[in-house]
């Protein structure tokens, strides 16, 4: 965790308050304040990085490796004085008293407090984690505060420079923990609507999977379970989509226990019903592969009974040879232009998974091979449009569901 800056507050007279989680935000005196130069540019990561490293000062070798590392500059040291000039010269543009801001001595460089005084999110976020850590049974006050000033990714703006992606993800770390104490905390102690206050937020800011987890986990707790099985059904529908991964083991045992927990016996038929309904019915239906498992055996059934068709289709990315590619390889982020190939091709009945990391399943019903035929071929066009297919090609297998 980044060194604390004692309290993150630094007071003198009126205060510069400065807001690096999520947007940057700069007010002085109550009112926001525009930095007059472009926040990607070396001047302003210079006066960033004062004011993150707040009253302990940066080293000058610590500034020169996170502003030069990636650049070429023939003279580095020299370049990094023409812009702390030039930074001090901008600095009067501000709207804050007149005064020699930066001070250098030793090497070291910091934010001169004598004449406006600086408080930093990301300095009373770290003072207040101190000091829970340091209290004997930690101080839930502390990190409850410690929890309501974080709002993003450090200096989301930035998230491109190198020095700010490292403490980006340290920052994350940070926050994971802190959530997962406070959430214990409040979950020990029954007290579910913090705990789901905990989880909610953290979710919104990052759709990870353990603050999905624990989303569930207090629904389930609380006993509403449908809207646990929302909660599930959203993330497990967003973790395709957007990435084309599938529910994880502990996501699924979820699943299958609140299953067996929600119960309709007593539900008014009509309510059963606008609970069953699609939100959107465009498009064929894609389900997870448990429910297709179970979609799979219902129309076989009905196949049996009243003779109609039903044909499996599995679609898979392979190389030029046909062979199956293996897991990390590069052209499986194809499994998104492949997903919305299909989606796009098949009939709104149609029902279609994702059962691996580059397989897809489809059932088609009341078709003949050679419309199924049809289907894959259009496909394949489909995605040959969308996808970048240099290396690759789709594989069908098709059969009868009835043999």
């Amino acid at each position: 965790m980044p060194k604390p800056k004692k309290n993150g507050v630094i007071m003198s007279r009126k205060c510069l308050k400065v807001c690096m989680f999520g947007e940057l935000s700069i007010e002085y005196d109550g009112k926001p304040i525009k930095l007059p130069f472009d926040i990607h540019s070396i001047t302003a990561q210079l006066i960033i990085m004062l004011w993150e490293a707040g009253e302990s000062g940066i080293n000058r070798d610590i500034i020169l490796s996170r502003l030069y590392t990636e650049t070429e500059v023939s003279n580095p040291s020299n370049s990094m004085r023409v812009h702390i000039f030039r930074l001090r010269k901008m600095l009067k543009k501000l709207p804050i008293p007149q005064a020699e801001y930066i001070l250098a001595e030793n090497g070291l460089y910091r934010w001169d407090t004598s004449v406006v005084g600086l408080v930093t999110d990301v300095g009373v976020f770290n003072d207040k984690l101190q000091n829970a850590k340091s209290a004997s049974s930690g101080d839930e006050v502390l990190l409850r505060e410690a929890f309501e000033l974080y709002r993003g990714d450090f200096l989301s703006a930035l998230s491109t420079s190198l020095w700010v992606t490292v403490m980006t993800i340290e920052y994350q770390k940070v926050y994971a923990e802190l959530v997962k104490q406070l959430y214990q905390y409040y979950m020990e102690r029954k007290a579910y609507d913090d705990a789901l206050y905990v989880s909610n937020r953290a979710f919104r800011i990052y759709r990870y999977e353990n603050f999905a987890i624990m989303k569930i986990d207090t629904h389930i707790a609380r006993g509403d379970f449908t809207k646990a099985l929302d909660t599930l059904d959203e993330f497990s529908r967003t973790l395709f989509q957007d990435f084309g991964v599938m529910p994880s083991e502990e996501m699924l045992r979820r699943y299958e226990q609140l299953s067996k927990r929600i119960s309709t016996a007593y539900t008014a038929i009509k309510e059963i019903q606008e609970r069953f309904n699609e939100k959107s019915t465009g498009g064929a239906y894609f389900c997870h592969f448990p429910s297709f498992v179970d979609c799979y055996r219902i129309l076989k059934r009905l196949s049996a009974r009243n003779g109609q068709s039903v044909y499996l289709i599995c679609c898979s990315i392979t190389d030029h040879q046909g062979q199956i590619l293996e897991r990390g390889d590069k052209r499986l982020e194809n499994t998104s232009a492949l997903m919305r190939s299909i989606e796009e091709s098949l009939r709104s009945g149609d029902i279609y998974t994702k059962s691996g990391d580059n397989q897809f399943l489809i059932l088609l019903s009341g078709l003949t091979l050679e419309d199924c035929s049809r289907v894959t071929d259009r496909i394949n066009i489909k995605f040959k449009n969308i996808g970048n297919i240099w290396g690759i090609r789709l594989d069908f297998c098709i059969s009868t569901v009835i043999k």
